[in-house]
């Protein structure tokens, strides 16, 4: 009675043994299938390396990642994370700012008396050229509080993300500019004809036009008439953006030395990371 309980026994452990060495086979096929590898390799984690002083701003990391990802993608063009990040720092990454700008705004796009919020839901400027907007439609401008001498978020209706979306296309805004192509040719005026008609019709810019055409007057051309033009069109330049210059224009020159101060803090953000 004992030998058959014993001899029971095994057979139920050689069972078990044979059904895990049958899984761990399976295991093992699965993983070879899928071109994984069966020891075990230790996973790298990408870790913030942002310097110790601008560790704040690890909470939108992940946002400017996304954001620029989207436009890079769109627009096959080169804008840097890092860019966007300086200019955080620079706009509303100061300590007494930590509670209202960057917290709602940290792009500011969205102050009374700016024209950026404005401009990005109107689609005016090149901005229906850079993406669309209309996300932001609704939006509130933020008040300056004269008695406490800052911008005041009470009732803000913008969030983060949406500032850093939309100062995201107001720096690619600043960024388009016209690219001139082909030769220089005569345009003959015809009946109807003005400098910004001729412009949309052919195919060029109503800045290109006047800047071969200085000294004409513009409003009064006649039939017969011969002017210069040159096919042109506002986009990103083909051989790299002035990230520089478009950063001065997203400022307004309200900060003659803003440009400085985002490419100082740029370098930082760079070395920190090489």
């Amino acid at each position: 009675m004992k030998f058959r309980t014993l001899a029971k026994a095994a057979g139920i452990l050689t069972l078990a043994a044979a059904s895990l060495l049958y899984s761990a086979n399976n295991k093992e096929k699965a993983r070879a299938s899928s071109g994984l590898e069966t020891k075990v390799e230790s996973v790298e984690v990408k870790k913030s390396k942002l310097p110790e002083k601008y560790s704040f701003m690890k909470v939108y990391e992940s946002v400017i990642e996304k954001n620029v990802s989207y436009f890079n993608k769109k627009h096959e063009i080169k804008l840097d994370s890092n860019l966007i990040m300086a200019m955080i720092i620079t706009e509303s990454g100061g300590e007494r700012d930590r509670n209202g700008a960057f917290k709602y705004d940290p792009m500011q796009i969205a102050n009374q008396g700016d024209y950026a919020l404005d401009i990005l839901v109107k689609g005016r400027e090149d901005v229906k050229f850079v993406g669309d907007f209309l996300r932001l439609n609704g939006r509130k401008k933020t008040p300056w509080n004269k008695e406490k001498k800052c911008w005041d978020y009470s009732n803000t209706n913008l969030t983060a993300e949406e500032s850093i979306y939309g100062g995201i296309g107001w720096l690619l805004n600043k960024a388009v500019e016209v690219v001139e192509e082909g030769q220089i040719t005569d345009y003959v005026v015809k009946s109807g004809d003005n400098l910004w008609k001729i412009a949309k019709e052919n195919g060029s810019t109503l800045e290109t036009l006047k800047e071969y055409n200085k000294g004409i007057d513009y409003d009064n051309l006649k039939i017969g008439q011969k002017i210069k033009f040159r096919k042109a069109s506002r986009k990103f330049n083909p051989n790299g953006i002035n990230w520089e210059e478009a950063v001065k224009r997203y400022n307004g020159g309200g900060d003659s030395n803003y440009a400085n101060k985002v490419d100082s803090i740029l370098k930082e953000l760079k070395a920190s990371k090489d």
